[in-house]
């Protein structure tokens, strides 16, 4: 009797400590989720959601299986994660590099005239060399377009006889606004869909908000959009995402915003739009894009039928932005629930 009571307390305890490993598994993997740095918030946004989907798959059920299986997706995740992160950052340094070259030949054409302006060239030099171990762009853009006021205030005590040189550090200043104009752009557009991203999105709200201007947001989440990465590879799912982009833009006024929200969750900005006209717009929008999906994958034309439910919210004075996005995605959340039952 001791020995059979000794065995069923060590069959409870290994249950407990299965139990307690269970848990604690799938709560590491929402932990890493929440950890990733966000690089990209439409890219972290995108690996969160797809952890955080491993980790309730882990909650619900625990086998060898499942478990060998979500090892290698987790290991996945992480790797692309890393590829596409560092890819990213490369891009952004390139584009740093450039505008600070620029920066560099404008300052040696001023240099050229002769020394009365060394003392502020040292000075700018020494800002250039500071904003370059910066690593936000948007940032980075703020503090050289700072410096080019400067810059332009030297140029202006430049010696007037040489009209040759002046004209050449104006066309390098033309230049270098170009580059800024182009940073800029870059900082602002979802890289895969060509959209804007969430910040440009984020940026756009609060400026109505702050003019208190009427306006309404329509909130995208595609339907049956994993089963195509699961099935035919992340490649065919980009592929997705790139044409439900371009319905979406295709359907809305030149005066609306089109962002890529992260993952494939999408979001319409409508300025001068009440809640009734909204739902018409979303309305006449899901005929647009609510139709089959075309793409190759294992050398064969692909064909799929995605939908997508829509939140529409409309704001209200006083409102944050906060506060209307999720009203936006509570009705995203019961037009999803209407679907699938």
């Amino acid at each position: 009797m001791i020995s059979l009571r000794k065995h069923i307390l060590e069959a409870d305890d290994r249950h407990r400590l299965c139990s307690e490993l269970e848990s604690s598994y799938a709560a590491a993997v929402n932990s890493i989720s929440e950890s990733l740095v966000p690089v990209s918030e439409t890219l972290a946004a995108h690996h969160r959601r797809e952890l955080r989907a491993l980790s309730e798959e882990l909650s619900e059920s625990i086998t060898l299986d499942s478990l060998r299986t979500a090892r290698v997706r987790l290991e996945q995740e992480l790797a692309s994660y890393m590829e596409k992160s560092c890819r990213l950052l490369g891009q952004q340094e390139k584009e740093v590099k450039k505008v600070l070259l620029c920066l560099s030949q404008v300052a040696a054409v001023v240099a050229a005239q002769g020394q009365t302006n060394s003392s502020k060239l040292t000075e700018f030099t020494r800002n250039l060399e500071a904003i370059s171990q910066m690593s936000d762009l948007p940032e980075i853009r703020k503090r050289l377009a700072r410096e080019i006021v400067e810059l332009r205030q030297v140029a202006v005590q430049v010696h007037k006889g040489s009209e040759e040189a002046v004209e050449q550090l104006r066309e390098e200043l033309r230049t270098f606004r170009s580059r800024l104009d182009e940073s800029e752009q870059l900082a602002n557009t979802d890289p895969l869909t060509k959209v804007a991203n969430r910040r440009a999105g984020e940026h756009r709200i609060q400026g109505l908000i702050a003019n208190k201007r009427q306006f309404s947001l329509l909130l995208f989440d595609m339907d049956r959009f994993k089963g195509i990465n699961d099935r035919w590879g992340h490649q065919a799912g980009d592929n997705v995402l790139i044409e439900f982009a371009q319905r979406l833009s295709s359907s809305v006024r030149g005066q609306d915003t089109i962002c890529r929200w992260g993952g494939d969750e999408f979001l319409a900005i409508l300025p001068d739009c009440g809640l009734a006209k909204a739902n018409e717009r979303a309305s006449q929008i899901r005929l647009q894009f609510n139709k089959e999906y075309t793409f190759k994958a294992d050398g064969a034309w692909i064909k799929v039928m995605i939908l997508a439910s829509i939140g529409v919210a409309e704001w209200k004075r006083g409102e944050t932005p906060d506060s209307i996005f999720r009203r936006a995605d509570e009705q995203l959340y019961q037009a999803k629930s209407r679907r699938i039952a």
